[in-house]
């Protein structure tokens, strides 16, 4: 299955409800399943680990970004549920120049994470920083990912290239709000997306590009088919000159549908129909009903230009148990308390950051 296969696939079976939490969120006991000594020991907070990728960037443009990504992490430490009590806090920075073939107009990528890990004294697998008195954290735990301009964190992990303008995905879809901020559904992932104005980091594919990629991919097998008809013989041969002329059909198809279509149809966002015709080499319905699903692609729009490197356009929250509150019953007591720490954290803050 292809990448854009298995994001449709994805956002199909991933079905919240748009939802916004009233009321207090559900209790996080961080002491569930521990002591009370270990649920209150202090937590070591390392200095975070940094990696500055300079590729399109200075050394003074990566040092301004780690400078800023350190702020952004202060911020997000100071949730109260992120005290570091009986847990150890571990930050990460990663600063990567802008895509290569966008460098005059894209700003560099900031990904910043906070790992927690728990701090268990009963099995005495954590160690104690002998002058601080702080516990260092065992195992597994949740992570908190903030990231700053980066678009792929919408193609659900799936590497962005944002030089192919027809890489598409299914579109996010709002299911919440947090303190004000949207909250989208991302190929079973939760998403806090935060910027200053209303331009989203995508926008609709439109039908005819849809039409044009797909005439492009059967063009481009057709041509190899063509180059593989020249040494082939006997049965092979027949076999291989039938599936030119059904690709060939194919093709024929696609550009007549595209002459039939008014330039309105033409310029409006491709869905994917929920239930695919046979026969229909698109899988579009053009009526975009409720329960198709509308395909975007990555709006680079999104960034001015041309755009300073070390601008910070949005940014993206989510960590490992999701972002909405929830009453799931969720064994990892961690995860429950990085996920409620959204409520607190000061969102506002972090969006003043941005440029």
């Amino acid at each position: 299955m292809t990448p854009r296969l298995r994001l449709l696939a994805a956002a199909a079976v991933f079905s919240l409800g748009s939802t916004a939490w009233a009321g207090p969120p559900p209790a996080a006991d961080p002491c569930a399943g521990r002591s009370q000594a270990s649920c209150h020991a202090p937590g070591v907070v390392d200095k975070p680990a940094i990696k500055v990728a300079r590729g399109g960037i200075s050394a003074a443009e990566g040092q301004q970004l780690t400078d800023r990504a350190k702020k952004m992490l202060e911020v997000v430490m100071q949730a109260p549920l992120l005290k570091p009590e009986g847990m150890s806090l571990h930050p990460t920075i990663t600063v990567e120049g802008p895509p290569a073939h966008a460098v005059k107009h894209h700003p560099a990528l900031v990904r910043t994470t906070l790992l927690a890990k728990p701090i268990k004294l009963e099995d005495k697998s954590s160690s104690q920083d002998k002058k601080t008195g702080a516990w260092m954290g065992t195992g597994e735990g949740p992570i908190l990912r903030l990231n700053a301009n980066d678009l792929g964190v919408f193609l659900n992990n799936d590497t962005l290239d944002l030089s192919k303008p027809a890489q598409f995905f299914s579109a996010p879809r709002q299911v919440g709000e947090v303190q004000g901020f949207p909250v989208y559904a991302v190929g079973g992932n939760e998403v806090l997306m935060i910027s200053k104005g209303n331009t989203l980091p995508w926008r609709p594919f439109p039908v005819e590009s849809y039409f044009q990629m797909l005439i492009s991919q059967e063009q481009e097998t057709q041509d190899l088919f063509k180059k593989q008809l020249s040494s082939t013989k006997g049965p092979d041969r027949a076999e291989l000159e039938k599936t030119l002329a059904e690709r060939q059909a194919t093709i024929d198809s696609l550009k007549q549908q595209l002459a039939q279509l008014s330039p309105a149809q033409r310029q409006a966002g491709a869905c994917q129909s929920a239930k695919r015709k046979r026969g229909d080499p698109t899988g579009l319905d053009l009526t975009c009903p409720p329960n198709a699903t509308p395909l975007m692609v990555a709006n680079q729009d999104i960034f001015a230009r041309p755009s300073p490197k070390g601008t910070l356009q949005f940014m993206t929250i989510s960590t490992t148990w999701g972002v909405l509150p929830k009453d799931d019953r969720m064994p990892n007591t961690l995860g429950r308390v990085m996920r409620a720490s959204l409520q607190e954290m000061d969102l506002k803050a972090l969006q003043a950051m941005l440029d």
